[in-house]
């Protein structure tokens, strides 16, 4: 806490007390993403289970708690696949799926990258495009995959790699994003473990048995 507090205190001391309603707004917009993702995750595990939305959200819960309180993926894992069988997936290709799902496609590094960059954009006021967002999304993706096992800080420190490739200066905002770190590696895991069984439910569903 008091090496976040001195890394803040040059912030605010060049901006003042505004920079806390600009973190405020950041936690919010990574939290709007993160909602969404559960949203478009419940359904399409709904429609790959043929199951209803109430039964996906009891099913999951668990799961979804996990991730929240421990902030960790493989964490997840046994109670991702548990879950998956239970609304009828065959376990064989569940086994091989989730582990796999979770390891290789990183969505919600991915997500947290581009929502970041975006954000860092709308701070310093730079309108990106069609191409400046299209190079948003390829170097966020490419970003969660080297990211893959890293944790806090080297999580945040990677989205300078994405500023980078658009010339935006990240370094004042890297260290606000740090400051409420803990907080965006619970939605960051979330997003990833629920998103990712939307994924492994995709592929088993074509070898699931009624």
């Amino acid at each position: 806490p008091f090496a976040l507090i001195a890394m803040i205190s040059s912030q605010v001391a060049k901006v003042g007390l505004a920079i806390f309603g600009v973190m405020v707004d950041y936690i919010m917009q990574q939290a709007i993403a993160g909602i969404a993702m559960w949203v478009v995750a419940t359904l399409a595990l709904a429609w790959f289970a043929r199951a209803g939305i109430i039964s996906v959200i009891r099913e999951t819960r668990e799961t979804l708690m996990l991730a929240i309180s421990s902030r960790s993926a493989l964490a997840c894992i046994p109670y991702a696949q548990e879950a998956l069988v239970r609304m009828r997936f065959q376990s064989s290709p569940v086994e091989l799926m989730v582990p796999l799902s979770f390891t290789v496609n990183r969505i919600g590094s991915t997500a947290y990258y581009a929502v970041s960059t975006l954000f860092i954009a709308n701070v310093y006021g730079v309108e990106l495009g069609a191409a400046g967002l299209a190079t948003v999304l390829i170097g966020s993706m490419l970003a969660g995959l080297a990211s893959a096992g890293s944790t806090g800080v080297l999580t945040v420190a990677t989205t300078a790699v994405v500023c980078d490739l658009i010339g935006l200066p990240s370094e004042a905002m890297i260290v606000l994003l740090i400051a409420v770190d803990p907080v965006m590696d619970m939605i960051r895991t979330a997003s990833h473990v629920y998103s990712n069984c939307a994924v492994a439910a995709f592929v088993c569903d074509k070898t699931e048995t009624v």
